[in-house]
């Protein structure tokens, strides 16, 4: 998607693809754990996930939830090779990374999440594994086109929901990263200076350090309904 209206600030089709039939390889070989629903009131239990990455490296419900110990890679992730290849080549501090879950019939209804924003210094990438036609993936009222394989940003600080019309089970690896040089080079530059039009000076995190307790220079909003922060 080229970055050549305001409606393409919504997502961007970053410059990766990944082999389809690795990442199912590693989610065959991680059938065996649990994934435990996602907090939040706007879906009724059925999306769920396992964190590859999390708060103090646990596999919780809430894998980022405030604390003093790092991100780190969970043991589940030693599970799947070419995922933690993938994780590695994004040369970035990680936050929470996690494979999600949606089985037919299943709804994530609208919400938003106004931390993962460029003003914030935190993005959220997606790379689909399984996905279907028949999914409803709309995000400030667009409907996503993503296909298995390909890494997107989505503004996920924008209204978005999930509905699965399908009859399988749509997954997605989910990734939060910091902004540092190397992410914003995955971007295209015409992108990159309207996003600083639009929001200003970016939270940046300079090359290997990590930004662990993050300082927002602009309070959230007092309706916001966070999806796991």
């Amino acid at each position: 998607m080229a970055a050549d209206s305001a409606q393409d600030l919504v997502a961007v089709r970053l410059p990766r693809d990944y082999d389809v039939a690795l990442l199912q390889r590693d989610l065959q070989a991680l059938q065996g754990i649990r994934s435990a629903s996602q907090p939040g009131p706007y879906h009724k239990g059925e999306w769920t996930g396992i964190a590859l990455y999390s708060m103090g490296g646990k596999q919780s419900v809430f894998p980022s939830a405030a604390g003093t110990e790092h991100y780190q890679e969970t043991e589940e992730l030693s599970r799947a090779p070419y995922m933690r290849q993938i994780l590695k080549e994004l040369e970035c501090p990680k936050e929470v990374v996690r494979i999600l879950f949606l089985p037919p019939g299943g709804h994530i209804k609208d919400h938003f999440d106004f931390h993962t924003s460029f003003q914030f210094g935190l993005l959220r990438l997606h790379i689909p594994i399984v996905t279907h036609p028949d999914v409803a993936f709309i995000i400030d009222g667009q409907r996503m086109k993503w296909n298995a394989g390909e890494l997107w940003y989505g503004d996920f600080s924008k209204i978005h929901s999930v509905k699965n019309d399908s009859e399988i089970v749509r997954v997605h690896l989910v990734i939060d990263v910091q902004i540092n040089d190397f992410v914003l080079n995955l971007f295209p530059s015409d992108f990159i200076e309207r996003r600083r039009a639009q929001d200003g000076q970016f939270e940046f995190v300079a090359d290997n350090e990590t930004l662990d307790v993050r300082v927002a220079s602009v309070p959230p909003p007092s309706h916001f309904t966070p999806t796991w922060r």
